[in-house]
């Protein structure tokens, strides 16, 4: 095996190895994951359009790409000061600010994909 294939299996290995110690470590990755397979799950079930995918995945892997940056943030700074004040408490707060915001947003983008079809369930059922 060539230095480069070498050096791209060991770097595959290491992002594997953080995402795991992430996913074992982070409740919210794992409850992030989660809502993140229910809405693929609802995306199948409901059929959404090729747009809709690429855009509901989209914004999945937002989230979770910010909450394992977040992690990684955190754990760095917990390196420098474990008992985080002042601008180490602020760069902790800051990084996790975007981590709900972006869930914030991934929240509306699939309220806007998914209630009209809902309203669409309920109105067969109800009438």
């Amino acid at each position: 095996m060539g230095k480069s294939k070498r050096s791209l299996f060991v770097s595959f290995k290491h992002a594997i190895a953080g995402f795991r110690e992430a996913f074992t470590k982070e409740k919210n990755l794992r409850i992030q994951l989660l809502l993140g397979l229910v809405a693929i799950i609802l995306g199948i079930g409901f059929k959404i359009t090729p747009v809709e995918w690429t855009i509901l995945l989209l914004v999945i892997s937002m989230v979770i790409t910010s909450e394992l940056f977040n992690t990684a943030l955190e754990r760095t700074l917990d390196l420098i000061d474990s008992n985080p004040n002042g601008t180490i408490k602020i760069a902790k707060d800051v990084a996790a600010g975007a981590v709900i915001f972006t869930a914030v947003i991934a929240i509306v983008i699939g309220l806007i994909i998914f209630i009209p079809r809902l309203i669409q369930l309920l109105a067969i059922f109800f009438y």
